[in-house]
């Protein structure tokens, strides 16, 4: 699942390079991520915590029975819940999209999730 996230990112690379854009704007590191906080929408939003962030995604901010925002989910019924292996996608995803734009390692783990019966996806990012 983690090729699977990587593969992922590639395909959406417009999302990896709009973040790096942002980031070149923005005079330093802080100032990138407060920006991100603030720029909080319905689907998406990110916290800030003591050395570390929380990538919070709400699928159904798209869409009533979206759950996730993985192609290979949407046909799961509603009360129906999967594996959090499938999360790996998304964690791969985070830390690809998080290590561009910083331009260094971080460490993503998952908290919570749609596909586990959670109302959010909610990704730890270690900084």
């Amino acid at each position: 699942m983690e090729a699977c996230g990587k593969n992922c990112s590639e395909v959406n690379k417009r999302a990896i390079d709009a973040g790096l854009a942002k980031r070149k704007k923005a005079e330093t590191e802080e100032a990138f991520i407060d920006a991100e906080v603030k720029a909080a929408k319905a689907s998406s939003r990110l916290e800030r915590g003591d050395g570390v962030l929380y990538q919070v995604y709400t699928p159904r901010g798209f869409g009533k029975r979206l759950r996730c925002f993985c192609a290979l989910t949407r046909g799961l019924p509603e009360g129906e819940t999967m594996s959090p292996t499938y999360c790996k996608c998304g964690e791969a995803f985070a830390q690809t999209y998080w290590e561009n734009v910083l331009g260094r390692r971080v460490d993503v783990k998952l908290l919570e999730s749609g596909l586990t019966g959670s109302d959010v996806c909610r990704f730890e990012i270690r900084l």
